[in-house]
């Protein structure tokens, strides 16, 4: 294995556990307009896998997937991967890789016109392009003066606070470690106001889980150790701040929580599915994201087979009461809506992938509307909404980079084609 290329080994193992995933869509969507196009041999690890993965899909969709077992069978008789797929496709390897360009092209060729780029005057700043990095958390301060997010370049990662006025940009934690034998953590820390002048950061490290109070003045700080939770992966504040509300991972589950301001509180789920993302629409209404479904006993078992739940998400909504908590589904589509945060007291602006792209959607608070509200050409990590301030932060992929934009939302409906792979899909 050690002779082949990165893009033919990783690209193989993409693409039989993805297919024609959402990821690498968006990467070559853009990949043979950039200056790394025909440089297959000098791309690393993700954005060769990426590529890789879209030369192993190309050559299902064209030929069919028996030819994929043909191409690995031959190339460990002859060592050679371009001759492996010329032999068995019966191509010269320069024709092959034109017939690759040609597809992905004409393929996204007539939903392009429907799609914007980013507007790079409004960048506050990317990752690192040596290495994978990403903006994995982002959140407006409730004044709408500052905004926090967590700069991750290869598992080390920054939390820095954004002045809007004057641009100017505070670092209030930085941690986290690389290892060329471990998987790079990117979904630690994630972050939220609790209220304008004090940020909560929850770490994970050594298996232990720790809510971290500091105040952007450098006032005040303060810890919390959550014992009996492994990881925060998100986190949200009531208006007064006295009570949050997390989606935590314990003992293998993700579930929501209710806590206090000393980290005591009550679990809202205990079921099988992947609870996310919930976010206070007042203080007794909470919005989160789930793959939850009914499904059948035979599944819901307690160690249940993950390949059977769902990979689609859609929004809920728990009605917190003094006797019972009671919940109840806002959307229901076979994509993902990712992400809520509270446009105002009767929408909710969210993530989808309904069209392919992960891009904005506003959605009812009664589940009863939903229309897009951006048409990016790539797909969106994260965001933040400021009512406040009427703008929108969010982070975007672009190759290895993560990059962060704020700008002024709009809040106009916007129609895009869904892209072929979720039209062959359907």
């Amino acid at each position: 294995i050690n002779s082949f290329p990165d893009w033919y080994v990783d690209g193989a193992a993409m693409y039989l556990g993805y297919g024609w995933s959402m990821e690498m869509d968006d990467y070559m969507r853009h990949y043979f307009k950039s200056s790394k196009a025909n440089k297959v041999h000098k791309l690393q690890e993700s954005e060769a896998a990426l590529v890789g993965q879209s030369i192993w899909n190309f050559i299902a969709e064209k030929y069919g997937r028996r030819y994929i077992s043909s191409i690995l069978n031959l190339s460990r008789i002859n060592r050679n991967e371009e001759n492996s797929i010329a032999n068995t496709i019966g191509l010269n390897y320069i024709i092959f890789q034109e017939q690759w360009q040609q597809f992905y092209d004409k393929t996204n060729e007539p939903i392009m016109s429907t799609l914007r780029d980013f507007n790079a005057s409004n960048e506050v700043i990317r990752t690192k392009s040596n290495q994978l990095g990403i903006i994995n958390d982002i959140k407006f301060s409730p004044d709408g003066k500052h905004l926090a997010y967590v700069l991750n370049n290869g598992g080390k990662f920054k939390v820095q606070v954004h002045e809007i006025a004057t641009k100017r940009e505070q670092t209030i934690l930085s941690g986290g470690s690389r290892s060329d034998d471990q998987p790079v953590n990117l979904t630690s820390p994630v972050i939220a106001w609790r209220d304008t002048l004090n940020l909560t950061i929850a770490t994970y490290r050594r298996g232990t889980t720790t809510l971290i109070q500091r105040a952007i003045d450098g006032s005040s700080q303060d810890k919390i150790f959550l014992r009996n939770i492994t990881q925060v992966l998100s986190i949200d504040y009531n208006s007064s701040g006295r009570n949050m509300v997390v989606s935590a991972l314990t003992n293998g589950k993700t579930d929501i929580y209710t806590l206090n301001v000393r980290g005591v509180g009550k679990r809202l789920t205990n079921d099988v599915f992947d609870n996310l993302s919930p976010v206070f629409l007042n203080d007794s209404t909470i919005i989160f994201s789930s793959n939850s479904t009914d499904l059948p006993d035979s599944v819901l078992t307690r160690y249940p087979d993950v390949r059977k739940l769902p990979g689609y998400y859609n929004l809920f909504r728990i009605d917190l009461t003094d006797s019972t908590d009671n919940i109840s589904r806002l959307t229901n589509s076979n994509s993902r809506s990712l992400r809520p945060s509270v446009m105002n007291a009767n929408f909710i602006l969210h993530l989808s992938d309904q069209s392919g792209i992960m891009n904005l959607m506003r959605t009812s608070t009664n589940g009863a509307i939903s229309s897009q509200v951006s048409a990016f050409n790539r797909s969106l990590e994260a965001f933040d909404y400021s009512s406040r301030l009427n703008r929108v932060a969010y982070s975007y992929r672009k190759g290895n980079q993560s990059a962060l934009i704020v700008e002024p939302f709009s809040n106009t409906d916007q129609f895009t084609q869904s892209t072929p792979r979720v039209q062959l899909e359907q």
